[in-house]
């Protein structure tokens, strides 16, 4: 047994050494830009990456928050199901993440689009939606990066075909840039 969590270790060890740093300067870089232009940063991804959506938006809203600073605004559009489910059943899954950006999506906003696998139509079609409105289209991504490593202004690629390790990165790459911005004041 104690292997297997020395192999997990291992593996998780070898994809965090092959990620580029300047990927992930480039993202918390978009993100402060968007704080300091008061711009709304939406985060979305499916099942495990949703989680992680929900996650990325609960630190950075809250978490970031400095007495006498304004806030960092961010939303996950992974939480609220009555608006998720309506759009699925009237319209289409995939259209679930750019109908809500059409309510609330201004130009220049961010999007963070959290995939494992990177080729989620509901999180293609949310990036091409903020890029075609003058938005940054970011995402972070693993296994081969997918359409979304292909048309996103920028991507944290993670050059993992495992999920569990790819999503553990997806939490890791928020607590990286949420803990500097802290460490630093930044908020």
């Amino acid at each position: 047994m104690k292997n297997y969590y020395l192999d997990y270790f291992e593996r998780l060890n070898e994809t965090l050494s092959k990620i580029k740093i300047d990927e992930l300067e480039k993202l918390e870089e978009i993100i402060f830009d968007a704080y300091k232009e008061n711009k709304i940063i939406f985060v979305i991804g499916n099942g495990g990456s949703a989680s992680a959506a929900t996650h990325w938006a609960c630190d950075f809203s809250k978490g970031t928050k400095v007495e006498g600073k304004k806030p960092l605004r961010c939303i996950s559009l992974t939480d609220n199901i009555a608006i998720m489910t309506a759009i699925s059943n009237d319209v289409s899954y995939e259209y679930v993440f750019v109908e809500q950006l059409k309510l609330f999506f201004s130009p220049g906003d961010i999007l963070i689009g959290i995939s494992a696998s990177d080729n989620s139509e509901n999180i293609v079609k949310a990036i091409q939606y903020c890029k075609d409105n003058g938005g940054v289209a970011t995402a972070i991504v693993g296994f081969t990066g997918g359409k979304c490593r292909e048309i996103a202004n920028h991507t944290v690629y993670i050059p993992n075909n495992e999920y569990g390790i790819v999503e553990d990165i997806h939490i890791m790459t928020d607590h990286i840039d949420f803990s500097k911005n802290k460490k630093e004041n930044r908020r």
